[in-house]
C-alpha cells in the first residue's frame, strides 16, 4: 500500500502533461512565445501557426527547448524585466517537451486557438516615410564579413518628430543587423567599399534591427508622448552588417518611419548614445578577460536626473556575460541589465518595463567577459590567438546604447508596456476592412466595437484579439456556436479588464479549422 500511495502522484502528473494536445495546451504556447519569429512572413526558417508543420518540427524544438536556445531570449529576468519577453515558463516548457515524446497528438483541431495575425512586410501599417536603400550585392567572403554604410536622402522639407521606426530587412537570410542613423547635415558619404564601416563617423543613431528584433515604438499615450526629431533635408543612414559567406546575395533593405502631427505639442526628445563603451583593450589567447567602463567617470556622476528608456548591449563571437547597473550618490544600485551568455545571433534595444530614473550624482557602470578559450565554440579562431577592439566580427566590441531623456516628475511609475502603440493615422478603408464576411463597428472607435459574422452550421468558434506584436490580448469566444448570425462586443479591455491604449488591434476569428482576420482601430 505504501508504494502505490508514493505512486499515485507520480502517476497523476504524468498523465497530466501526457495529455497535452495542440489544441488544448500546445498551440496556445507557441503562439505565446515563438510565432512573432516563426510565422509564414517572420525571419525564422519555418513557419509553426499550424499544427501539421510544428509537427514535422517537433524534434528540432524539442532540442532547442531543451538547450535554452529557444524561445531566444538573454536578459536574465529576475535582474531586470523588459517589453517583449519571450520565456517560457518551467510548467509551459514541460508540457511541450512532453507532447512531443507523446507523439504530439493534435487533439480536435477545429477546437483550436485562434491564432495571431501577422501582416506581410513590416508589422507597422502605413508609414509616413519609406526610405529603401539601393539594391547592394554582398561582398562577404568565406572569412571575412560585409560592414557598409549606405546614406540616403530623407527628402523631409519639414522637421518631424518620429514615433516610431521600422526596419525591413531585404533579404531576411543575410542582414545580420541594421542601425538607423539620421545624418542632419546630409553630408556623409556611403562607405561600401572597404567592408568595414560598422557604423557612420557622424550622424545620430535613432535604433537598431537584429534577428528576433521589434519595430521601436516610443512610448506614446494620452499626455506622454516621447520622440526623436528628423530635422528637415536630413540623410538617412543605414550601418547593415552581411555576414561570412553571403558573398554573391542581394539585400535591398527599407525602413519605414512614423510621425506625430506636425502640430504636435509636448512631444519630450529622446536622445540615443552609448553611454558606456572601450575602444583600448585585447583578450589574450587562451583566457577569460573582463573589461568595463562608467558613465561618466566615477568620479563625477551626472549633473542633473535622467530617465532611461532601453538599453543595448553589443560584443562579439567571444562575449559571454553582459552586465550593467547604475549607482546614485548614496551607493544605492539600480540594476539595467544582465545577460549571463551572451549570443551574438540575438541582440536588440531592450526597453523596461518602467522608465528607469537616473539621479544626479549617478554613475553607470558595465562590464563584459569575453572568453578566449578553445573551448569557447564560438571562438572564431583554432587555436586561439589575441584579439583587440576593432570593427570586424572576428574583432571584438565593449558598448552600451541607451535610449535616455530629461526626467519629469512620475517617470518612475510609467509603464512602457502600454505606451508602446502606433496610432492608426490615415489607413484606408480597404486596409481596415479586413475580411468581407466580418464586420466590425464602428471602426474606427473610441471606445466598444461590435463584430458580427454568421456561421453556416453549428461550430465551434473561436474569436481572440491581438496586438500588433501577436501578444494575446483578449478571449472573446471559445466554445460552441449554432448556425446563424452572431455577434460580439469587445468593451476595450484585456484578458485582466483593463482598458486597452489607443492603437492596432487584430480579431482573429476561427470557425471549426476556418481562419478569418482584420484590423480594429482604437483612438483616444
Amino acid at each position: 500500500m505504501r508504494k502505490l500511495v508514493l505512486l499515485l502522484p507520480i502517476f497523476f502528473f504524468h498523465n497530466l502533461y501526457s495529455q497535452s494536445t495542440w489544441s488544448g495546451d500546445i498551440a496556445a504556447i507557441l503562439y505565446k512565445n515563438c510565432t512573432n519569429c516563426h510565422n509564414p512572413n517572420g525571419i525564422a526558417p519555418f513557419s509553426i501557426m499550424d499544427y501539421t508543420t510544428t509537427k514535422q518540427w517537433a524534434n528540432a524544438i524539442d532540442y532547442r527547448v531543451q538547450s535554452g536556445e529557444m524561445p531566444p531570449w538573454k536578459p536574465d529576468t529576475s535582474y531586470q524585466r523588459f517589453v517583449h519577453e519571450r520565456i517560457l515558463t518551467t510548467a509551459e516548457k514541460t508540457k511541450l517537451i512532453s507532447w512531443i515524446n507523446a507523439g504530439a497528438p493534435s487533439g480536435d483541431l477545429s477546437q483550436a486557438p485562434a491564432p495571431p495575425v501577422y501582416p506581410s512586410g513590416g508589422i507597422l501599417p502605413n508609414p509616413d516615410l519609406t526610405v529603401k536603400m539601393p539594391t547592394y550585392t554582398s561582398k562577404a567572403t568565406s572569412q571575412k564579413d560585409d560592414y557598409i554604410c549606405i546614406s540616403i536622402p530623407s527628402g523631409l522639407t519639414k522637421s518631424r518628430k518620429i514615433k516610431a521606426v521600422e526596419v525591413v530587412p531585404g533579404n531576411r537570410k543575410i542582414v545580420h543587423h541594421t542601425l538607423v542613423f539620421i545624418d542632419p547635415t546630409g553630408q556623409y558619404q556611403s562607405d561600401t567599399i572597404g567592408g568595414d564601416c560598422a557604423s557612420p563617423s557622424s550622424g545620430n543613431m535613432v535604433t537598431g534591427y537584429a534577428p528576433g528584433g521589434q519595430p521601436t515604438i516610443f512610448p506614446n499615450g494620452g499626455n506622454f508622448k516621447t520622440g526623436m526629431t528628423m530635422p528637415a533635408n536630413s540623410n538617412i543612414i543605414l550601418a547593415l552588417h552581411y555576414p561570412e559567406g553571403s558573398a554573391g546575395q542581394k539585400d535591398s533593405t527599407l525602413v519605414n518611419f512614423f510621425f506625430y502631427d506636425e502640430n504636435e505639442t509636448g512631444v519630450r526628445e529622446i536622445t540615443t548614445a552609448p553611454l558606456l563603451e572601450n575602444w583600448l583593450f585585447c583578450i589574450d589567447a587562451n583566457t577569460v578577460q573582463t573589461v568595463e567602463d562608467w558613465y561618466p567617470h566615477p568620479s563625477i556622476g551626472t549633473n542633473q536626473d535622467f530617465s532611461l528608456l532601453s538599453i543595448f548591449p553589443h560584443s562579439h563571437l567571444l562575449g559571454d556575460r553582459m552586465e550593467s547597473y547604475s549607482i546614485n550618490a548614496n551607493n544605492d544600485t539600480t540594476p539595467l541589465i544582465l545577460i549571463p551568455h551572451w549570443d551574438f545571433e540575438w541582440q536588440d534595444f531592450y526597453f523596461f518595463k518602467n522608465i528607469k530614473k537616473l539621479e544626479a550624482g549617478s554613475r553607470i557602470y558595465g562590464k563584459a567577459s569575453y572568453d578566449n578559450r578553445a573551448s569557447n565554440p564560438h571562438n572564431p579562431f583554432t587555436p586561439p590567438q589575441k584579439v583587440c577592439a576593432g570593427l570586424n566580427t572576428t574583432s571584438e566590441m565593449f558598448i552600451f546604447y541607451f535610449h535616455y531623456m530629461g526626467y519629469l516628475p512620475g517617470d518612475e511609475l510609467v509603464n512602457i508596456d502600454s505606451l508602446m502603440q502606433i496610432n492608426p493615422v490615415g489607413l484606408n478603408e480597404q486596409e481596415i476592412a479586413g475580411d468581407s464576411k466580418v464586420s466590425v463597428y464602428p471602426n474606427p472607435s473610441s471606445g466598444s466595437v461590435s463584430i458580427n459574422y454568421n456561421i453556416e452550421s453549428n461550430a465551434f468558434v473561436n474569436l481572440f484579439i491581438y496586438d500588433l506584436q501577436g501578444k494575446l490580448v483578449k478571449r472573446l469566444v471559445q466554445n460552441e456556436k449554432q448556425q446563424g448570425s452572431q455577434e460580439v462586443e469587445w468593451n476595450r479591455l484585456d484578458g485582466n479588464e483593463s482598458r486597452v491604449p489607443a492603437g492596432i488591434y487584430f480579431y482573429s476569428l476561427k470557425v471549426d479549422q476556418q481562419l478569418f482576420s482584420g484590423r480594429i482601430i482604437l483612438a483616444d
